[in-house]
């Protein structure tokens, strides 16, 4: 695709808005998922997220996260479009796959399937009663399933190390930032939950990440960046140049005068991000209105065409 490879996404949308609604349930019920959130944040998790204006943005590395989980779910299995039992009836012709398997077939990325990590593993082959039984039994202690599942999670790991997961990743996280980017009611929920992380980051010790914050009597927070033009021709777009509370144009990036604020919508002060998922576009009139308040982001959207 050459030069246009950075510029266009092609999209499979493989149960893409099954795992942006996930990703949004997340975001919108903090507490629900609190053990989960942990896990992803603990061990300085959140450091990533912090220098200013990455283009792998915030919802990139947080729908990663999350998405990997998913991938890495072994309990569930969900029918291959591909991959068949040789001469089984056609109610059992279908082989149940794990998710990861089910996205690289659509996303066509060559990775090795199940059946080709047994053989090459001389473990015996899975049969349509053993992937039968485990689908419906409820106790997958027992000895069939958890040797089954074991497999499973080998099977997994050698995805893994190979960088068949880290691949796929790349694609899905792309294709949720693309649908969920427009949605600031979302990231305003995002960026809520990852300021009380940013605010803990204030406090490390590590040089490296100090150095990103300012400390004054008021509190710690990130030091302001001025975001760079990529940032800004892309809230620009995702807004129509208008101002997200008042809906006034603003002009565009290409004219001498030009009043378009590029807020934060989780402010700094309050644990926010230099990042393109927590800007906004503001007229001065709102801009000063809002200033450091945590109001609740703009939720005028232009249509597509009028009603």
């Amino acid at each position: 695709m050459g030069r246009l490879g950075k510029e266009l996404l092609e999209g499979r949308y493989h149960r893409i808005y099954l795992l942006a609604h996930l990703i949004d349930q997340i975001a919108a019920n903090r507490f629900a998922y609190l053990q989960d959130l942990e896990a992803i944040f603990a061990d300085q998790g959140i450091h990533p997220y912090l220098p200013a204006f990455q283009k792998e943005s915030a919802v990139h590395r947080f729908a990663g996260s999350v998405l990997w989980q998913y991938y890495y779910d072994k309990e569930t299995l969900v029918e291959s479009a591909i991959q068949k039992f040789p001469g089984a009836s056609i109610a059992d012709e279908n082989m149940w796959v794990l998710p990861v398997e089910a996205a690289c077939e659509a996303y066509e990325i060559e990775y090795p399937t199940f059946v080709q990590f047994r053989k090459e593993s001389n473990l015996s082959e899975v049969t349509p009663a053993a992937q039968r039984h485990f689908r419906s039994c409820d106790d997958h202690r027992c000895t069939e399933c958890a040797r089954l599942s074991d497999e499973y999670l080998d099977y997994w790991n050698e995805l893994n190390l190979c960088g068949y997961i880290g691949d796929l990743l790349d694609r899905t996280s792309e294709e949720v930032f693309f649908v969920m980017f427009s949605n600031r009611s979302f990231l305003a929920n995002l960026h809520g939950l990852l300021s009380g992380y940013v605010q803990d980051a204030a406090y490390s010790e590590e040089p490296e990440v100090q150095k990103l914050f300012e400390h004054t009597r008021a509190g710690s927070k990130l030091k302001r960046a001025t975001p760079p033009a990529w940032a800004k021709r892309a809230i620009e777009f995702r807004d129509r140049g208008r101002c997200v509370y008042c809906h006034r144009q603003l002009g565009t990036l290409h004219t001498p005068i030009n009043h378009a604020n590029f807020d934060h919508i989780i402010p700094l002060a309050q644990g926010g991000l230099n990042d393109v998922t927590n800007l906004q576009l503001l007229c001065d009139v709102c801009n000063n209105k809002k200033r450091h308040k945590g109001t609740e982001p703009g939720r005028l959207y232009e249509r597509w065409y009028p009603a």
